[in-house]
């Protein structure tokens, strides 16, 4: 089926521009970008962080890959990797065969999130593998029974939660990158109202903190209200102009009454961060669990040729100076995420003078 859009080039990837200070991942399409970062985290199934879980998700839409990074942290310790709705990628088959992820603790070994194919979930199994799919009525339900699967399998429920825009992926893209970091759900509202699943859980979670990540009118006030109805617990937006200063803002975050949040605002600290676009998102998502592991990146946004003067100044005010000397710790880094056509090597090449 040549027009599909689950068709893609499968030719292995070029060897990914580099720089003193940035780390280019790209790959032909987001399939094999997952395959790609999964190596790059988990680079032998040997190592001490080795995952205990892969998580699945289907291309489209955003939200079940979205709401499904919370399960990279740990107990989990699993990369996301995006498949066809109706099969196995076989890219994604011989990742999961190398990492072998051994589930320790854990009811399964693999994830299924959103409308997957049984036949996937049957493959999985005839291959040995405990499967476990979670599934709702709609992506914003099944973001509500992922944060419930956590209850169940950790016995524990975290204090805080996140609530993103569930029609306007660019804002809510941070998120996903700090829910693998800490394992805080994310749920869905739309524009002036929380979905009823949202709302459900949020009334059960008992009193959470809530977090709401986007610009000011997505979601809109009228979710921040609502939000202030269903806890007693506190509540938050942390926003921006723009899906780029969302994303700055999100890295400097520090909640007031706990320990929530990036708290990336130290001047002259130095940091580590995960550059994309956002466009496509699967890009953005695949590489969330560089949140999780590593340096723990927080994601900042850029355009394909263009830093956006936001992110410019926040780099330039986190670079370490060391007047009269030569560079010395700490040093920044940065993860470029996605091809050249997504993310220019121009724009590349200026991410490494702000980080240098």
């Amino acid at each position: 089926m040549p027009n599909s859009p689950y068709c893609f080039d499968t030719v292995a990837a070029p060897g990914s521009p580099a720089t003193l200070d940035t780390t280019r991942i790209m790959a032909p399409n987001p399939i094999i970008l997952g395959v790609q970062v999964s190596r790059l985290v988990y680079p032998t199934p040997m190592v001490s962080w080795r995952p205990n879980a892969v998580i699945l998700a289907p291309l489209e839409p955003f939200q079940y890959a979205l709401a499904a990074t919370s399960l990279s942290h740990f107990p989990f310790n699993a990369p996301i990797l995006l498949t066809h709705p109706y099969h196995l990628a076989p890219e994604v088959c011989a990742e999961i065969q190398r990492l072998n992820p051994p589930g320790k603790g854990l009811p399964f070994q693999i994830i299924l999130v959103g409308p997957l194919s049984p036949a996937i979930g049957g493959q999985l199994a005839q291959m040995g593998y405990r499967v476990k799919h979670i599934m709702g009525n709609d992506p914003y339900d099944t973001a509500a029974k992922i944060a419930r699967a956590q209850v169940e399998i950790t016995g524990e429920r975290t204090k805080d939660l996140m609530v993103v825009a569930g029609e306007y992926y660019p804002c809510a893209l941070p998120a996903a990158y700090y829910a693998a970091h800490s394992g805080v759900p994310i749920l869905f509202a739309a524009r002036t109202a929380l979905y009823p699943a949202t709302r459900e859980y949020i009334r059960e979670a008992g009193n959470p903190n809530v977090y709401v990540v986007g610009t000011e009118q997505i979601p809109g006030p009228e979710v921040v209200r609502e939000i202030q109805s269903l806890t007693g617990g506190f509540v938050d937006r942390i926003s921006g102009a723009n899906p780029a200063e969302v994303a700055v803002n999100f890295s400097r975050y520090k909640s007031p009454v706990n320990d929530f949040g990036w708290a990336r605002n130290q001047p002259g600290k130095g940091d580590a961060f995960t550059f994309a676009t956002g466009q496509p998102w699967q890009t953005a998502v695949v590489g969330a669990i560089l949140g999780h592991l590593g340096k723990h990146t927080p994601l900042l946004l850029v355009e394909q040729n263009r830093v956006p003067p936001v992110v410019e100044s926040y780099l330039t005010a986190l670079q370490p100076h060391h007047e009269g000397h030569h560079s010395m710790p700490p040093f920044m880094h940065g993860f470029v995420l996605g091809n050249l056509q997504e993310i220019s090597f121009p724009t590349q090449a200026r991410l490494e003078e702000l980080l240098n």
